[in-house]
């Protein structure tokens, strides 16, 4: 029942995670936007599912440098032992929580 609960914690984050990158690369992606932009996005979003460390990567990392049509990536990471509630019941072999997107630069056109 224990692993059952912990498992389903995990899952929840993931989701989170994957939101938080959707939502951030969304925000990437538009002409005038800046790293700080999307970096404060993601953070946002996962407040509002776990107060933990969050790593944001975004490339490339100056969004000024993309071009419209370049590709912008933007990679959320948790620690999972920093969200776990069990972890002297339930030992998983999960280390890290990680999702991606990655969308096309839009045009000032």
């Amino acid at each position: 029942m224990f692993g059952t609960v912990e498992i389903g914690r995990l899952m929840m984050i993931k989701n989170a995670a994957t939101h938080a990158s959707r939502e951030g690369a969304r925000i990437a992606v538009t002409p005038n936007a800046t790293s700080d932009e999307v970096r404060q996005r993601v953070e946002d979003e996962m407040q509002a599912y776990a107060d933990v460390g969050v790593d944001i990567t975004i490339t490339p990392s100056q969004l000024a440098m993309a071009e419209p049509g370049d590709m912008v990536v933007v990679r959320v990471e948790v620690d999972a032992a920093s969200i776990r509630w069990m972890t002297t019941i339930v030992d998983l072999p999960i280390t890290k929580i990680t999702s991606e997107t990655t969308m096309r630069r839009e045009s000032t056109n």
